[in-house]
C-alpha cells in the first residue's frame, strides 16, 4: 500500500505543471542525488539541466549533463550550463557555491545529509527557491503521515518485539548507521531497534569487541548503485566467527537509505521488508 502511495506521489509530481515566472529559476544545476529528487518530485524536474554522476533516480536523470562527482564537481561543467540556479550542500560543496555566488549565480545551500529534520528543511527551502511551496508541504505530509502508517504497521506485525537490527554500510573496517544518522531517524519513527543506536556517531566505525556488546540479531547490509557497498562474504565472516546469535542476514539494494531526501518512506518500507525477510526465515 504505501509503495502505490509513493508511486501515487511521484505520479502527481510530473503531472503538475511546474511554476513560471521571472522570479523562478528555469537553468537548475544540482550537485546531490537528494536535491535532484526533490526537484523532480516537485514538479521542477523540467528546470532541471546538469546533475552528478551519483544522480539515479528518477530515470530520466540518467540523460542529464553530469557535472563531475558528487564532492568535486567540475565549475567549468556548471558554468558551460548556464544555470540560474546551482543547490549543493553545506559539507561538500560550500567554498563552490561561494564562487559561483560571486560571479552572480543564485545558489542554495542544503544540510541534507544528515538527520530527518534535515530532510524536511531541504523539501521546503527547495519548494521556495523554485516556487513550488504548496507541493513541499504535501511532499512533506505524505512523508510524515507515510511513516506513521509504517509504525502501526511495525507494531501490529511484531507486538513491540523487534530483535535489535544493525544497518551496514561498509565492511572493512566494519561502518554502521549510528544514532546520530538519517537511517536511525528512520528507525525511531517506525518502530525498529537501531543496535547502535546508541552510538551518537553518523557513521561510526565498529570494532570486534564493540559489535559484541551490541549483540545484533538481524543485520542488514545497504548495497548502492554507485558507490560504497558492504561485502556479504566479509561480513558473513565477521559476524559468525564471533559468538553471536544471529537470527540472519540480508541486502537491501536502495540508493534512498543513503541519500537522505524526500524518497524516506521508500526507505522506511525498505527496512520493514528486510526484517520481514529475515523473521519470516529465522529458526
Amino acid at each position: 500500500m504505501l509503495k502505490r502511495a509513493f508511486l501515487a506521489v511521484i505520479l502527481i509530481a510530473f503531472l503538475t505543471p511546474s511554476a513560471k515566472g521571472a522570479n523562478q529559476p528555469q537553468r537548475i544545476v544540482s550537485l546531490a542525488p537528494a536535491a535532484t529528487e526533490t526537484l523532480f518530485l516537485l514538479g521542477a524536474g523540467d528546470h532541471v539541466v546538469g546533475v552528478t554522476d551519483y544522480d539515479t533516480f528518477p530515470e530520466v536523470v540518467r540523460e542529464l549533463p553530469s557535472v563531475g562527482g558528487y564532492s568535486n564537481p567540475s565549475i567549468e561543467r556548471i558554468l558551460s550550463l548556464k544555470p540560474d540556479l546551482v543547490v549543493g550542500t553545506k559539507t561538500f560543496h560550500r567554498e563552490l557555491l561561494d564562487r559561483l555566488s560571486e560571479m552572480g549565480i543564485k545558489t542554495l545551500e542544503l544540510t541534507m545529509h544528515r538527520r530527518l529534520y534535515n530532510v524536511k528543511e531541504s523539501i521546503l527551502a527547495l519548494g521556495k527557491a523554485v516556487g513550488r511551496e504548496e507541493a513541499a508541504e504535501t511532499l512533506w505530509g505524505k512523508i510524515t503521515s507515510g511513516l506513521e502508517n509504517l509504525k502501526d504497521e511495525v507494531a501490529h506485525r511484531y507486538r513491540d518485539d523487534v530483535p535489535p537490527i544493525l544497518v551496514v554500510v561498509w565492511h572493512e573496517p566494519l561502518i554502521v548507521a549510528g544514532g546520530y544518522s538519517y537511517v536511525d531517524d528512520i528507525m525511531r519513527a517506525i518502530g525498529l531497534p537501531n543496535a547502535a543506536g546508541s552510538i551518537r556517531y553518523t557513521f561510526p566505525q565498529i570494532s570486534r569487541e564493540k559489535l559484541l556488546a551490541l549483540n545484533p540479531k538481524i543485520v542488514i547490509l545497504v548495497k548502492a548503485e554507485r558507490g560504497m557497498s558492504p561485502d556479504r562474504d566479509a561480513v558473513e565472516k565477521l559476524l559468525y566467527d564471533l559468538p553471536l546469535d544471529i537470527l540472519g542476514i540480508t541486502e537491501v539494494k536502495n540508493d534512498a537509505l543513503l541519500h537522505p531526501g524526500p524518497r524516506t518512506l521508500e526507505a522506511a518500507q525498505a527496512l520493514v521488508e528486510a526484517v520481514a525477510e529475515v523473521s519470516e526465515h529465522a529458526p
